[in-house]
Parts: C-alpha cells; structure tokens; sequence
C-alpha cells in the first residue's frame, strides 16, 4: 500500500543546511520532521 508521509514533513534541506536545523529547535515548533532531499549540496 502506499502511505502518505506529507503531514508529518516540515520542510526540506539541501545536506549543507543539516547542521543548522537543532538551533531552529530551540523554542517551539510544530511538530513535524525536517528531511534532507538533497545529498550533493
């Protein structure tokens, strides 16, 4: 079957931009998961 994951995504990274996202953690946040779509940058 296929499962929709699109509600449980916040938003996409380039693998650079990795690094940054637990300072975006700090205060609060809805709760959802950042996934790294781009591994070349």
């Amino acid at each position: 079957g296929y499962v929709d994951l699109t509600p449980m995504l916040d938003r996409e990274v380039s693998l650079s931009g990795a690094s940054a996202e637990p300072r975006t953690m700090k205060g609060a946040t809805p709760p959802a998961t950042t996934v790294i779509t781009d591994f070349s940058r």
